[in-house]
């Protein structure tokens, strides 16, 4: 028996928020540049933190000479973070931010060690002559936020395996039935006739089991049962896979005569099929077939279908492609314009998987 084994090593980030109250800002007045009051250690990630406020300037040369600067600093020994931040100077009447510095593009590298890379911000924050005619001053005080998001190690992890393919059970059925010479059932689907065996179909798919002995038995006992909701060819490749318990050769693995669209959208027919028959190892083999063969072009039909045919396993995994894949090209599908028409809901899954994804 093939196992099939995936993992995963992901970067992410730890987020977290402090605010810093500076309270007798007029008596830093005189303090002279590079007078730094610190706030309290905070901890994001795992490593530790404050912000830095200089009330007549960090170095007090011409870029910051008539500003106050904010800077974040790493605090610690020899230590080492990656980090995305934002620092706010808050109105304290509105609670809005007057100045800001952020870094959420690229991220800083922190070296705690080193006084060049130790503190990140803004050395010209704000110009002291605004601040002191704002509300940012308030009851001789200001207020200062920041926002960190520091990048961890990525941790390997297990990905969520796939589904065990249900073991063939097709000998003990069919030794479990008497079998009839001949064929006692004949279905019509559009052109095409296929002959099949009662107790067969019954063994394998309770609801043919339901429609040929239950309400069906008298009304169709003498008389061709037509299929009008499924394709010939599909329909073929369901009854192959009832007698022999395999996949039809163009689906059972690479093949040059098929086109992988042809192959794709087979998956997705004989799927349909398969839960409108409830044959559940066929259902679950088409839903493993069709999640390696995701594409741009392929994923939304295959996640409208997923979610129409409760297809949880497949559904997720296409939200996880369209998550980490180009949105622009998805967009531009007409098999996106169909779902929002059709299928709002799931439109509404996808989108929050990739803002989730963007947030981490």
């Amino acid at each position: 028996m093939e196992t099939t084994t995936e993992s995963m090593s992901k970067m992410e980030t730890v987020r977290g928020t402090h605010r810093f109250t500076f309270h007798g800002y007029s008596l830093s007045k005189g303090a002279g540049a590079g007078r730094c009051f610190r706030s309290g250690t905070f901890t994001v990630g795992g490593h530790d933190w404050c912000i830095c406020f200089y009330p007549e300037g960090q170095r007090g040369d011409d870029a910051d000479r008539d500003h106050v600067s904010v800077l974040l600093r790493l605090v610690g020994r020899c230590g080492t973070a990656t980090a995305f931040y934002v620092l706010r100077l808050l109105d304290q009447a509105t609670g809005r931010a007057a100045a800001v510095s952020r870094r959420s593009d690229v991220p800083r590298v922190f070296e705690s060690s080193n006084p060049a890379t130790a503190c990140f911000g803004r050395r010209a924050f704000m110009e002291r002559s605004k601040l002191e005619a704002s509300s940012c001053l308030r009851d001789d005080s200001v207020v200062i936020e920041c926002v960190v998001r520091v990048v961890v190690d990525p941790v390997v992890t297990a990905v969520h395996r796939e589904p065990d393919i249900p073991p063939s059970n097709i000998l003990q059925q069919l030794v479990a039935q008497l079998e009839e010479d001949g064929a006692d059932v004949t279905f019509k689907v559009q052109e095409e006739t296929f002959y099949a065996h009662r107790m067969i179909l019954a063994a394998r798919s309770p609801v043919f089991k339901a429609e040929l002995y239950g309400a069906m038995k008298e009304k169709d006992a003498d008389h061709v049962i037509a299929i009008t909701d499924v394709q010939p060819a599909v329909f073929k490749a369901l009854l192959h896979f009832i007698y022999t318990d395999a996949m039809p050769p163009d689906l059972a693995g690479d093949n040059d005569d098929n086109s992988n669209t042809d192959r794709v959208d087979m998956a997705r027919h004989l799927l349909v099929a398969a839960d409108r028959y409830a044959v559940e190892r066929l259902r679950v083999i088409c839903e493993r077939v069709l999640r390696r063969s995701l594409s741009v072009e392929t994923v939304i039909d295959t996640m409208a279908m997923a979610d129409q045919h409760s297809c949880h396993e497949l559904k997720e995994s296409c939200l996880e492609f369209i998550a980490c894949h180009r949105k622009d090209r998805i967009v531009e599908m007409e098999g996106y314009k169909n779902l929002k028409r059709t299928c709002p809901s799931v439109v509404v899954d996808m989108w929050e998987r990739i803002v989730q994804a963007r947030q981490n």
